[in-house]
């Protein structure tokens, strides 16, 4: 549970000497985060915990708070993603983003983000979209929780989380990420376990949300430039553009899927210039 109140959250914000933007190519602040439940063991749960019939999670702010908090933040020059696991707190965190955007309409897509989103139905995921709002999705965390998604969930929660073809089926912004230090940070294999939907010891869970290996890795590179609202210059190859770039022997989107995890770069290029070239491919 968040250490401050309401108030010292926002003179917390009010403390910080920088805004959404600041810094330059190499290093930027994209905006604050916020936190409104747990994970797997504390995530606030519309209906009751599978192993715990007397349990469903918590919130960390009622909706008042979190609007608040959240217009305070954005009426000062941020941009504002929020941690929502479970369901309910899907549901608070959408409230208070709609009375946001009710009072600020001119907000850029992407301004306000739900981070995770385990759980969100269809009525949820159509909110987001017509809201602006944008998601971004980890597929390490279901690989890595898989188990004790099974365990505290049960098995029919733990096919519906994160579900990506959903939600891109539904036209929301989604761009894809690890959560490091939570779990793992290869880009590889979230890139495999979004096509297969793999967990470490749960099997495969939600195929029906898989997507195709093109998809995945636009995912980590154009879309993550149109979450930035940077697209006009990272995310893809184009003349003009900066040239931060990895490349591999094997095109990852047609290889066999299993063999995704496996590969490793070939050169990596930062502003066109080769700061990983084991093999002397550039002058």
């Amino acid at each position: 549970m968040p250490a401050e109140d309401v108030t010292q959250q926002l003179a917390g914000i009010d403390s910080l000497g920088v805004r959404s933007g600041f810094g330059d190519d190499l290093l930027k602040i994209w905006g604050l985060k916020l936190g409104l439940d747990g994970g797997v063991e504390g995530a606030a749960l519309c209906e009751p915990y599978a192993n715990n019939p007397n349990f469903r999670g918590h919130a960390f702010l009622e909706v008042d708070e979190l609007t608040q908090v959240v217009e305070h933040a954005v009426s000062r020059g941020w941009r504002v993603g929020c941690h929502a696991v479970g369901d309910c707190a899907v549901v608070t965190l959408l409230d208070a983003y709609e009375r946001v955007v009710a009072r600020h309409p001119n907000l850029p897509p992407g301004a306000l983000v739900v981070e995770h989103a385990f759980l969100a139905n269809q009525e949820q995921r159509a909110r987001a979209v017509r809201l602006g709002v944008a998601v971004t999705v980890q597929h390490p965390l279901l690989y890595s929780l898989g188990g004790n998604l099974v365990r505290y969930w049960g098995a029919e929660r733990t096919r519906e989380v994160m579900p990506v073809s959903a939600w891109l089926d539904d036209g929301a912004l989604v761009a894809a990420g690890s959560d490091c230090n939570v779990s793992f940070f290869d880009p590889l294999l979230s890139i495999w376990g979004m096509v297969t939907r793999e967990t470490r010891v749960a099997g495969v869970q939600g195929p029906e949300h898989a997507i195709d290996a093109y998809t995945a890795v636009e995912l980590y590179t154009a879309a993550g430039g149109r979450l930035l609202g940077e697209s006009d210059h990272i995310g893809t190859l184009q003349v003009g553009r900066h040239a931060d770039i990895v490349g591999f022997r094997t095109d990852l989107t047609t290889c066999a899927v299993d063999a995704i995890p496996q590969q490793a770069p070939a050169f990596t290029l930062l502003g066109g210039e080769p700061i990983h070239d084991p093999d002397h491919l550039f002058p």
